[in-house]
């Protein structure tokens, strides 16, 4: 598999809870392959609930974008934590409404994003966050996560798929 591919399949994996076992000779397993298993061990806690799609929105089956979220929590705070999916043939944008993630920002909070496997952070917007490119058959593992204004805050890591679990 491409290195995308090989990545929306461990983010599908890592994000859906259960299970988690790798069958291959880790010995043999090419170093990215084995960096991208080390980045979703040890399993999420509990799995994610896929994404409801927004009312009206009535996609070609062809450029369906699935999605899984689920919340998370640790002593720098709570977050949500969303895969999106692009399981068609090109390169297209993503976005997720923080309504339907019940993330929207209160009076005050701004709302930052970390993109895990580029490692990019950004700033969502009042109503969605969006990840402006993911690759064909590709996925985008978004934090995303609300504070005030004045407030520092943890964006997330690389190191682990959680972004900070």
């Amino acid at each position: 598999l491409a290195e995308k591919q090989a990545q929306a399949l461990a983010s599908v994996a890592a994000l859906s809870g259960g299970l988690l076992f790798l069958s291959d000779d880790l010995s043999t397993l090419p170093g990215a392959r084995l960096d991208l298993a080390r980045r979703i061990f040890p399993p999420l806690l509990r799995g994610g609930a896929p994404l409801p799609i927004s009312p009206g929105f009535s996609p070609d089956p062809e450029d369906m974008a699935d999605g899984i979220s689920q919340h998370c929590s640790s002593p720098e705070g709570d977050w949500a934590l969303v895969g999106l999916f692009n399981w068609s043939g090109r390169g297209d944008a993503r976005a997720v409404a923080l309504d339907l993630i019940k993330s929207e920002p209160k009076d005050g909070q701004v709302v930052h994003a970390f993109e895990f496997w580029s490692s990019t952070p950004s700033r969502g917007w009042a109503s969605s966050v969006c990840v402006p490119l993911v690759a064909p058959r590709g996925a985008a593992v978004v934090a995303i996560r609300r504070r005030p204004a004045s407030h520092p805050v943890y964006l997330g890591s690389d190191l682990h798929i959680s972004c900070g679990c």
